[in-house]
């Protein structure tokens, strides 16, 4: 072998080793472990997290600890001093209404805990396109349960989210708000 395919293989081969490091170093795959993003994304999906804290924009798709450790999934709401409202199930922020239109009926096999193990049953709900002004409209899911009323200032430091699944009520509403050093951005689902 000539002296030039050898340093092209070598050049080759310290681009593939470097950025392989530097993508490790920045980015952290993920395999969503619950349905608080459904319909979005849903348990056993694939994403890729931005390993380190960056600013947060409404609509992004983040994970964040939860209690005993867990990690869980949601959309970002609201940002430090924005104030987050729910009323007879409609969500404010800073007093400007999320609209929602049903569009039809999601149904997916989800797994349950039950006293004899983990089972499988069909979650049925209404699937909803909500907007949220000016930034980006998603699909939610309800099968019924409401939406607490509640009202709340995001605090300096802090995001406010929401999962797409607004039954599961594992988000903001339930823990409180997330340390924004605490949370990582979904780049890639």
């Amino acid at each position: 072998m000539n002296k030039t395919i050898k340093i092209i293989i070598a050049t080759i081969l310290g681009i593939i080793l470097f950025t392989g490091v530097v993508g490790l170093m920045l980015f952290q795959p993920y395999r969503v472990s619950g349905y608080s993003m459904m319909p979005t994304l849903t348990k056993g999906d694939m994403v890729v997290l931005f390993r380190h804290q960056i600013n947060f924009n409404y609509g992004d798709i983040v994970i964040y600890p939860g209690a005993n450790k867990v990690k869980l999934m949601g959309r970002v709401f609201g940002l430090p001093g924005d104030n987050i409202a729910v009323r007879d199930d409609i969500i404010f922020v800073n007093g400007i209404e999320f609209k929602s239109e049903l569009i039809g009926e999601y149904s997916q096999i989800v797994d349950v805990h039950d006293k004899g193990g983990i089972k499988q049953i069909k979650y049925t709900a209404n699937k909803y396109l909500e907007n949220m002004p000016g930034v980006v409209s998603y699909n939610t899911i309800k099968a019924g349960k409401k939406l607490f009323n509640m009202e709340y200032t995001v605090p300096n430091g802090r995001v406010f989210i929401i999962g797409d699944n607004h039954d599961t009520l594992v988000d903001s509403m339930y823990y409180g708000m997330a340390h924004q050093i605490m949370v990582r951005k979904v780049v890639l689902k």
